[in-house]
């Protein structure tokens, strides 16, 4: 396995991170949020609105969380890039299916 592909890259995800997970308001993050409510703060284009004010913001849970690469891995590979916005039909399939690629794909950072 190569390193490179546990690496972030957000440019080939659909922001999953921002939409499938599910937040407790606490210290790293404000709100409550419901797994599959996108982020208040995620774009159309599946950007984040404020990533560059992630610290002045106190989103600390945000700029701490890394997928290990599962983003892209589920929004190129297995859902053939056909975001959740696309595909309402499988959205559920797709935020399930990474929550999965999370996990396998952290402990195959820890193996690699």
């Amino acid at each position: 396995m190569d390193i490179e592909k546990l690496k972030v890259d957000c440019e080939n995800c659909f922001g999953l991170y921002c939409v499938a997970l599910y937040f407790s308001a606490s210290d790293g993050f404000p709100l409550d949020k419901a797994g599959g409510q996108p982020c208040l703060n995620l774009q159309e284009n599946f950007r984040c609105r404020v990533h560059k004010d992630l610290d002045d913001l106190g989103l600390k849970g945000c700029r701490a969380y890394d997928c290990f690469g599962a983003g892209q891995k589920v929004s190129q590979n297995i859902f053939s890039r056909i975001s959740w916005r696309q595909s309402k039909e499988s959205s559920a399939k797709m935020f399930d299916c990474y929550l999965i690629m999370c996990q396998l794909h952290e402990l195959l950072w820890y193996l690699v």
